[in-house]
């Protein structure tokens, strides 16, 4: 406590020099940094809609096998990759004032990753099916893992950047821009896979270097973030140091373990984020070309995200987004088993139908950073940001299990099996995330100085 209150002690210090300094100055870099926050965000997520990870690369795994467990690696590789590495990436930059040229670094190794692998699907022009997995399989735990690094400074650099009265606003509207913009790629993604597309595996080579083009130009709107200065540990902890410092963490602040413990349930629905579009292909018999209906529909999902949980958050704050969130990703699995046991499947309003089920995935994967992440940013003391940041995501690795757990159930039971199990943890989550606090206040707001 002592820690926390002397860090407090320190901000208050700084934000009071940053408004004497040249308040006018510091709204003008919140705002430009806002911006840049945003582009990333938007540019990002346009360009990884032609790499879907619940849409388009499970269908190009199917092109090489039917195992449920290797089309469930493309989670399982997305989820480890981009989690795990956090906490040691928190203690590595924790005590650096400036995280800002880390991040950009780290982006120029990963972010053009997409195109190796659009480069090597053209050159091996899809003839050896095992060769192609695994380079797949590699690169995309390379970009993961990059990713991974970059995010944990990018979080920070936001948390302290960026008011937390005007980061719903921030984060809602580019989710709204990013969303429109995602639905017209969409319909690109459509007619790039459709019998009149380029043909297979060049179809996919110009989806993902598509991705790997969104992802650079993201890049770029990074170069334009101003980084708020605020005090930092002034050594880096050695690591048999810096686990107890994670374990006071989990044991003092009961409000971080009840958010993490609601986050680990939910994260236990992402078994099935693989297996609905194969679902859709094989059990309900849709159509191929439904896939680009359902990547609209996802990106629908991120633009209700956006419009509604943006206003939910700046309002109500991040415990209102996360119970509205779960809320909605309960229709999922729901609807799922309703068209399955019912039978409509057949006609053409039926793949619209379906369709609220990627809008509802749509709403879960993007409202991540105004529920749970905002929630840590808020909840955090600012010294100890990077490692509450670190540390939820970390844990949150565990869920890298989750699609080998659906694959598993769908191989002993059925689809319609593993999708109860993701309806109960879903309502199990809900009712916990009825018991949290809301953070907000708990540490003012500030400007970039």
């Amino acid at each position: 406590m002592q820690d926390h209150a002397s860090g407090f002690c320190k901000v208050i210090i700084w934000k009071a020099r940053a408004h004497a300094i040249n308040p006018m100055e510091s709204d003008r870099k919140t705002l430009i940094t806002m911006l840049a926050f945003a582009g990333d965000f938007i540019c990002w997520g346009v360009g990884m809609t032609f790499a879907g990870q619940t849409t388009v690369m499970p269908t190009f795994v199917r092109h090489f096998t039917d195992s449920p467990i290797l089309i469930g690696l493309v989670s399982t590789i997305q989820m480890g990759g981009f989690l795990l590495p956090q906490l040691l990436v928190s203690n590595l930059i924790a005590h650096r004032e400036r995280k800002k040229p880390f991040m950009l670094a780290v982006g120029l190794f990963y972010r053009p990753i997409f195109w190796l692998l659009a480069l090597f699907l053209v050159v091996s022009r899809g003839q050896d099916g095992a060769l192609i997995l695994t380079v797949f399989y590699l690169l995309f735990t390379a970009f993961n893992l990059g990713d991974a690094v970059a995010t944990v400074p990018w979080f920070d650099i936001m948390g302290k950047s960026v008011p937390p009265s005007r980061r719903g606003r921030m984060m809602g509207s580019a989710q709204i821009i990013m969303g429109l913009l995602a639905i017209g790629a969409g319909q690109v993604v459509k007619a790039i896979l459709s019998p009149d597309g380029p043909g297979f595996p060049f179809n996919y080579a110009l989806c993902f270097a598509i991705a790997g083009t969104g992802a650079m130009v993201a890049w770029g709107w990074e170069l334009f973030i101003y980084e708020a200065i605020q005090p930092v540990s002034e050594n880096r902890l050695p690591l048999r140091e810096y686990l107890p410092v994670l374990w006071r963490v989990l044991r003092h602040d009961a409000n971080f373990t009840r958010l993490t413990a609601v986050r680990l349930l939910a994260g236990m629905a992402n078994m099935a984020l693989p297996f609905y579009i194969i679902f859709a292909t094989d059990q309900l018999k849709f159509p191929p070309e439904s896939v680009g209906l359902f990547v609209s529909a996802q990106v629908a999902g991120t633009v209700l995200a956006g419009s509604v949980l943006g206003f939910l958050s700046e309002r109500s704050g991040s415990r209102a987004v996360i119970i509205a969130s779960l809320t909605l990703q309960t229709l999922a699995p729901a609807l799922a088993l309703f068209l399955f046991f019912t039978g409509l499947t057949s006609g053409a309003f039926a793949p619209w139908l379906y369709a609220v089920v990627f809008v509802a995935i749509g709403v879960g994967q993007s409202s991540g950073i105004l529920g749970f992440i905002n929630y840590v940013l808020e909840l955090a003391p600012p010294q100890e940001r990077v490692t509450y940041v670190g540390l939820t995501n970390t844990l949150s690795g565990v869920l890298l299990i989750a699609p080998l757990v659906g694959a598993l159930l769908i191989d002993y039971f059925s689809f319609t099996g593993m999708f109860v199990v993701v309806l109960a943890v879903l309502v199990g989550s809900l009712l916990m995330s009825m018991r949290l606090i809301e953070p907000r206040g708990m540490y003012g707001d500030y400007k970039v100085a």
